[in-house]
């Protein structure tokens, strides 16, 4: 079964952990369904992965929003997901700043495609109590785990420099500001070394 690309913005398990995760599905089975959302898994990709590798069946239940447009769709989506992991996962600032990063730019390529395929907007989607603008996937997170948009604007920076820094930044492995400066070290240039003069 295919992971849903948001479900995929978290980062995974580390390898130790899964290890032990794995062992626990052989003796004990998958006792808690994976969520899926048309045909793909949007909560419980270790779980999967662990039922098929030990032989175990995997129940699953169907997530079903309540919006009907497809652009709510998605932030509700990315809401349950934010909720879900900032209650269960021990992720720091950073990773929740990268996260938040690539959630936003999953959202916004949807609606780049939505507008590219010639669908206009749903004129019965609402904007939230007292705003003049749609809810930013930047934002949700940002309310959820008080990420900084300082934060948030580091981890763009990153991800838009360095890739491989950027995935490093979301396995816990360095922070935002570690990963900042090692692409700024990487970018400036070598100063030429000054000729000693020689009387």
């Amino acid at each position: 079964m295919k992971v849903h690309k948001l479900a995929e913005v978290f980062p995974t398990m580390p390898p130790e952990q899964y290890e032990a995760f794995r062992k626990d599905v052989e003796t004990q089975g998958v006792l808690t369904p994976i969520v899926v959302y048309k045909g793909e898994i949007i909560d419980g990709r270790h779980r999967w992965t662990a039922s098929r590798e030990v032989g175990r069946e995997c129940p699953t239940v169907e997530w079903e929003p309540t919006s009907t447009s497809p652009a709510d769709i998605d932030m509700e989506l990315w809401d349950y997901l934010v909720s879900l992991n900032a209650h269960r996962r021990h992720l720091d600032k950073s990773q929740w700043a990268m996260i938040a990063v690539e959630g936003s730019k999953f959202i916004e390529e949807k609606a780049k495609e939505r507008m590219l395929s010639g669908k206009k907007p749903d004129p019965e989607a609402t904007l939230p109590q007292g705003s003049d603008r749609a809810p930013q996937s930047r934002d949700v997170v940002a309310a959820k785990v008080g990420v900084s948009g300082r934060t948030i604007q580091k981890a763009k920076n990153v991800r838009d420099a360095d890739p491989e820094l950027a995935e490093k930044v979301k396995q816990g492995k360095i922070t935002v500001t570690q990963a900042e400066k090692e692409i700024k070290k990487i970018k400036a240039p070598e100063r030429p070394k000054q000729e000693q003069k020689v009387d």
